[in-house]
């Protein structure tokens, strides 16, 4: 468990020293289910899909329970580790996990139906997305989709935002870059409850910063509000 108070918005160190915190984080329920949303909106039955900056897993096995096969790509060791941990302990076998990026996606030409990237960031955006754009063309079997799943321009944190001492300009670049390839989107809303400001502290806290710790704390606050953004692409 973490020894410090904060990593003050430093999603590296998150991802590479404490992953349980990360998975715990991601854990938390939300209402409605973005999964949910997906899955209604998007027809995974029989298809195979390739889940990009998968982390501990919680996206790819979510997908598993209606795709035929997932393959989750993820960069750190720390997080893959726990999610293919995570999937012998479940028994999940139409789950396979890879390290790669989304920059070079480490499948053959045309072999998923589907990619999704569930709050996969994109940093710097027009350096990183067309080189993934140009992975996911490669990989999509036609008529397949390309679906991303991020933080609506504006909702970094969620209704927290003023609170939290940092910001992401990097949202709104995402969207032109994004529109210019023509994808489409939805916005969704969804409340994150933490059931306690114990938790809430040490995970959310614990991530956003101490100015974001003392706000919980003053406001007994357990609950954050957050509007996604899903965008979405059909490969011609």
């Amino acid at each position: 468990m973490p020894t410090i108070d904060t990593i003050e918005n430093r999603w590296d160190i998150l991802y590479r020293d404490y992953p349980e915190v990360y998975d715990e984080f991601a854990s938390v329920p939300y209402s409605p289910e973005i999964m949910d949303f997906i899955i209604e909106h998007f027809e995974l039955a029989h298809k195979v899909v390739l889940d990009i900056g998968c982390g501990t897993g919680k996206s790819a096995f979510a997908l598993a329970e209606h795709a035929e096969k997932v393959v989750g790509i993820e960069p750190e060791s720390a997080m893959l580790n726990l999610a293919r941990q995570f999937a012998q302990d479940k028994k999940i076998v139409n789950v396979e996990f890879k390290e790669g990026s989304a920059e070079r996606l480490p499948v053959p030409d045309k072999s998923v139906d589907a990619i999704s990237g569930i709050t996969t960031v994109f940093c710097p955006a027009d350096k990183s997305l067309p080189p993934f754009i140009a992975e996911a063309l490669r990989v999509v079997r036609p008529g397949g989709k390309i679906i991303l799943v991020n933080i609506a321009p504006g909702w970094y944190a969620g209704d927290l935002h003023d609170v939290v001492n940092d910001s992401a300009p990097n949202d709104r670049l995402t969207d032109e870059i994004l529109q210019d390839y023509g994808f489409e989107y939805r916005d969704f809303d969804a409340i994150q409850d933490y059931g306690s400001v114990e938790k809430m502290v040490r995970t959310y806290g614990f991530i956003f910063g101490r100015a974001t710790i003392d706000y919980i704390k003053h406001n007994q606050k357990t609950r954050v509000l957050w509007r996604s953004r899903i965008r979405y692409l059909t490969v011609g």
